[in-house]
């Protein structure tokens, strides 16, 4: 009975492989209004019924929208231009005390640090982060955050790590 069972999954697999045929694919590279860029690929798949003496194709497409790289200031396409132009502009600002800077900061606006490769990019800049593990081994931030910012607007209250922290780190921001 083994054998006989074993045989007919061998048929049966051989008369499968027997009826496929090989697919081919196109890749076609398409570009919108937006500049974004996705990849279109449209396959082609031919199958032949040995019983019927039938030969059936059939086309299958799939397309893929990839994500948006590069900084030059355009929009995404989830967000108008002139949102971007206004935000940009918001960002670039140069903060002072008469504006709300302060008590403590990093820098006057938050593109002298985030302008790598443009406004908005990542940072090139280390800050100072500070905390201690509990008594569970769980992180946990220096009393009033982990950040331990470089300025302030008075010498008197310049941030340090205070000494119950054991646990400094230079990161990006």
């Amino acid at each position: 009975m083994r054998i006989v069972l074993g045989l007919v999954t061998l048929i049966v697999f051989l008369a499968m492989i027997q009826t496929m045929v090989p697919t081919s694919a196109q890749t076609s590279r398409l570009t919108n209004a937006n500049g974004q860029t996705s990849r279109s690929t449209t396959k082609t798949i031919i199958t032949r019924d040995a019983k019927r003496e039938t030969v059936t194709a059939a086309q299958q497409t799939n397309t893929v929208t990839e994500a948006p790289t590069g900084f030059d200031h355009g929009t995404n396409g989830y967000v108008s231009q002139a949102d971007i132009d206004a935000d940009r502009v918001v960002f670039e600002e140069r903060d002072d005390i008469e504006k709300g800077l302060g008590p403590v900061y990093n820098a006057q606006s938050c593109a002298e640090c985030h302008q790598s490769p443009a406004t908005g990019g990542i940072s090139q800049i280390a800050v100072l982060r500070a905390g201690h593990l509990d008594s569970k081994g769980a992180f946990r931030d220096a009393p009033g955050g982990s950040l331990i910012n470089d300025r302030a607007i008075d010498p008197s209250i310049q941030e340090v790590v205070p000494d119950s922290e054991n646990i400094e780190h230079f990161a990006h921001h």
